[in-house]
C-alpha cells in the first residue's frame, strides 16, 4: 500500500512539474515576440552558416589595405567573413582577377575590384552557385575624391551590391484557381529585367573613347634663335579595352613667328606642325597615367625676307616649304579634376628633309641665315577633356 502511494505521488509531482513549464514557456514566447527589437540580416546556407566572401583587389598597398579593413566591418553586418586576396596593383586592366575555382567551400560571393585605373575603380560580383561563379554585376565608383573617400565609396557599393545579390528570395505563394494567371496579368518592366540591370542604372565600359587637348608648346628649332613658342590642340581616339589601352593622337600646332637676323636681311619665320602619333599605356600610378607614342607628320615653314640692309638687295618672295617628320613622344596626364587632366609631354621630332635658308651677297658669297636641327626637342602642356567614354583612365581612369 505504501508503495502504490508513493508511485502516485511521484506521477502527481511530474505531472505539476510539466505543466509549470508548459506555462512559463506559454508566457514567455508572447513576451519575447511582442518585445521585437532590431533585427540584422543574416545571410546564411541551407546549413545555417553564414559563409564567407572572397574579395580579391588590384591596388596600391595603401588602397587595399583601407579597403579590407573597411569591407571587413562591413560584412560582418551580413555576418558574413572577408577572404582577402591580393592582386598585382601595377600593369593593365584586362586580367582577370576572379578565376574559375578560385571560390572556396564556404564562399557566398566573389568580389573583384580594379583600382589599377586613375579615374575610376572598377566592381564585379559574382553569387557562387554550386561551386560555379554566376554573372557578375558591375558597378563603377568614379575618382573624383580624394583617395580615402574613393575607399569608403567602394567599400559601401560592395556591401550594397552582396546585400542584394545574397537577399533571400521570398517563396512564391501558390495560386488560387480562380486567380489571374501569369500572362493576363499587367507585366512589370523592372521585373522583367535580369537581376543584374533590375538592381539600378549601370555604368557600363565603353569599348572606344574620344577626347580633345588643348595645349601651349615651346621647342627648339635651330641655333641662334632661341627657344620657338606657340599652341596647339589635339584629338585622341582610344581602344578601352584591349591590352595597353592604344590610342591614336591627331595634333596640330602653331608657333608664334621669329626672327632670324642676318648681315643682308632679316628672315621672319614660323612654322606649323602636324602630327599622327599612335600611343599605348606605359603604366598608372594613383591619378597619374604615363603614355608613350611613335609616328610621323609634317612641319611647314613659311620664311618671309624683309629689312634689307641696302637699297640693291633685291628679296626674294615669301615662301612655304614642308619638311617631313618623324616623332617621339611622352606623354603624362594628372587626373586633377572630374572633366580634365593635366598634360605634360616631351617628345623629339627627326627632320627627315631638312631645308636651308641662305642669302647671296653682292660678291656671289651664298651665306646661311636659317638652318634648322635635324633633331628638335618640344615640350606641351596644356588641358586633357574627355568628349565621349575615355582614352585616359579606364583603369583610366
Amino acid at each position: 500500500m505504501t508503495a502504490v502511494r508513493s508511485r502516485a505521488k511521484h506521477r502527481r509531482t511530474r505531472a505539476i512539474g510539466v505543466f509549470s513549464l508548459a506555462l512559463v514557456l506559454a508566457a514567455s514566447s508572447p513576451h519575447d515576440a511582442a518585445a521585437g527589437g532590431p533585427t540584422q540580416l543574416a545571410f546564411t546556407d541551407g546549413a545555417g552558416r553564414s559563409g564567407s566572401v572572397l574579395v580579391a583587389v588590384a591596388a596600391n598597398d595603401a588602397e587595399a589595405l583601407a579597403l579590407f579593413d573597411a569591407l571587413r566591418e562591413l560584412l560582418a553586418r551580413l555576418h558574413l567573413r572577408l577572404r582577402p586576396v591580393r592582386r598585382e596593383a601595377s600593369g593593365g586592366q584586362n586580367g582577370a582577377l576572379i578565376e574559375p575555382g578560385m571560390a572556396a567551400g564556404e564562399d557566398r560571393a566573389c568580389v573583384a575590384v580594379d583600382a589599377r585605373s586613375a579615374d575610376r575603380v572598377l566592381i564585379e560580383a559574382y553569387g557562387v552557385r554550386d561551386g560555379g561563379l554566376a554573372r557578375p554585376v558591375e558597378r563603377t565608383v568614379l575618382r573624383t575624391d580624394s583617395s580615402a573617400i574613393v575607399v569608403e565609396q567602394v567599400a559601401h557599393v560592395v556591401y550594397a551590391t552582396l546585400e542584394s545579390l545574397l537577399a533571400p528570395t521570398e517563396p512564391r505563394p501558390e495560386e488560387e484557381p480562380d486567380a489571374p494567371t501569369a500572362a493576363s496579368a499587367p507585366k512589370d518592366p523592372v521585373a522583367a529585367l535580369p537581376a543584374d540591370r533590375a538592381q539600378g542604372p549601370q555604368m557600363p565600359r565603353a569599348r572606344f573613347g574620344l577626347d580633345a587637348e588643348a595645349f601651349a608648346s615651346v621647342r627648339e628649332v635651330a641655333s641662334g634663335v632661341g627657344p620657338s613658342t606657340g599652341g596647339g590642340a589635339a584629338i585622341g581616339l582610344g581602344l578601352l579595352r584591349l591590352p595597353l589601352q592604344p590610342s591614336i593622337w591627331l595634333a596640330a600646332s602653331f608657333d608664334a613667328p621669329f626672327d632670324v637676323p642676318s648681315q643682308e636681311t632679316t628672315l621672319e619665320t614660323s612654322v606649323e606642325s602636324f602630327r599622327a602619333i599612335p600611343a599605348a599605356q606605359l603604366f598608372t600610378l594613383g591619378i597619374l597615367r604615363v603614355d608613350f607614342g611613335a609616328g610621323a607628320g609634317m612641319d611647314l615653314f613659311h620664311t618671309t625676307p624683309r629689312n634689307a640692309s641696302r637699297s640693291s638687295i633685291k628679296l626674294s618672295p615669301a615662301m612655304t616649304l614642308a619638311d617631313p617628320v618623324i616623332a617621339a613622344q611622352l606623354v603624362t596626364r594628372t587626373n586633377v579634376a572630374r572633366v580634365a587632366c593635366l598634360l605634360v609631354g616631351v617628345s623629339v621630332d627627326y627632320d627627315l628633309g631638312v631645308h636651308d635658308y641662305t642669302a647671296l651677297d653682292r660678291f656671289g658669297n651664298t651665306n646661311s641665315v636659317l638652318v634648322p636641327w635635324r633633331f628638335r626637342p618640344s615640350a606641351i602642356m596644356g588641358l586633357w577633356i574627355p568628349l565621349a567614354g575615355t582614352t585616359v583612365f579606364s583603369n583610366s581612369e
